[in-house]
């Protein structure tokens, strides 16, 4: 067993942001006056918080799905638990040690994976994929045998031979995926990391998730597309304007968002149907135009749901019938609409 059973703690962590100086910087980081002048008003000429308040831990070989809009702090709080960036105020702990006394500690044991195509600065494509793997894990003193075994897991060892330069922006991106991964690291830290990924790309790294899972590695996902991820995570943490806005399981997550109604019975029509026969089906949580029906019910009560609205339509009138559990992406998008 071992000793720390935390491997983040996080205090009332506070990050502040001086923008009155982007006016200040050279060439092409020069903001207009406009944006300058919006940035003074909304920070009343001091700073605007990136983060505020946030407080909370995660638990040894804890899955945690961060979500929230863009410019919600999910980016800044990642960088802030690989010491990458400091906290303006509060604590941060990782693995039991305190981010600022042991930054090198913090750096040795965490890996942050952001979006992939950012990593493609470090490859020559000049030369073969096998090559700048190579010579990169010479540089970084990474194991190259656990390159070659997130390759595979990637289906990417195929392309060794070919220039990097030649792939395409979504194998590049699993070339510098399988690359990151390789690092010995107890946490992983993933900012919106499958960005460049093809459908199959993304379904190839969920496996890779699910195998740091099973290696009992601690997992922080930072996204705002939780595109059926609910079978790998276990927490949520939803950031809205720098602040948390829910804690807890993917359980109390959904029955939050959904308010028990967690399953949908999609009726297609076979015909445009009346609005007289529209407005025979008086039931709660029901959308439905011309073509098409939606009801939104408690999984577990769908049967009876299935019933009266048989009773109501002619059956004559029904192409397809269906009852799907909502998903992830519905409960986050409905969440965040609500604040």
């Amino acid at each position: 067993m071992r000793f720390f059973e935390k491997s983040i703690e996080v205090v009332n962590l506070y990050k502040f942001y001086d923008y009155p100086i982007v006016s200040k910087l050279p060439g092409p980081y020069n903001l207009p006056s406009a944006i300058v002048k919006y940035i003074f008003e909304k920070s009343r000429g001091r700073y605007v918080t990136a983060l505020s308040g946030v407080s909370f831990t995660v638990d040894k070989e804890d899955c945690v799905l961060v979500l929230g809009p863009n410019g919600s702090g999910k980016t800044t709080l990642l960088k802030i638990l690989a010491g990458l960036m400091l906290p303006s105020r509060g604590i941060v702990k990782i693995l039991g040690r305190r981010l600022e006394e042991d930054l090198s500690f913090v750096r040795s044991k965490v890996s942050l994976i952001s979006s992939l195509t950012t990593g493609c600065a470090l490859f020559d494509p000049f030369i073969s994929v096998e090559q700048n793997l190579s010579l990169i894990a010479d540089l970084l003193k990474i194991n190259f045998d656990k390159i070659l075994r997130f390759a595979e897991l990637l289906e990417i060892d195929d392309y060794f031979e070919y220039k990097f330069g030649a792939l395409s922006t979504g194998l590049a991106a699993r070339v510098v995926l399988a690359l990151n991964l390789a690092k010995s690291s107890e946490i992983y830290l993933f900012d919106e990391p499958a960005e460049a990924l093809s459908p199959e790309g993304r379904e190839l790294f969920k496996r890779i998730l699910s195998e740091l899972k099973r290696e009992g590695k601690t997992i922080v996902y930072a996204t705002h597309h939780p595109v059926e991820l609910a079978d790998i995570f276990n927490k949520v943490l939803v950031l809205v304007s720098g602040r948390i806005v829910f804690r807890g399981t993917i359980e109390e997550f959904l029955s939050e968002a959904f308010r028990g109604r967690n399953a949908c019975i999609e009726v297609e029509f076979r015909k445009k149907i009346g609005a007289e026969d529209l407005e025979k089906i008086s039931l709660p949580e029901v959308e439905y135009t011309r073509d098409f029906l939606r009801l939104y019910v408690n999984i577990f009560e769908a049967h009876i749901y299935l019933s009266k609205l048989l009773s109501r339509i002619k059956v004559d009138y029904i192409k397809s019938i269906k009852v799907v559990p909502r998903s992830l992406e519905e409960a986050y998008l409905i969440y965040v609409k609500r604040r």
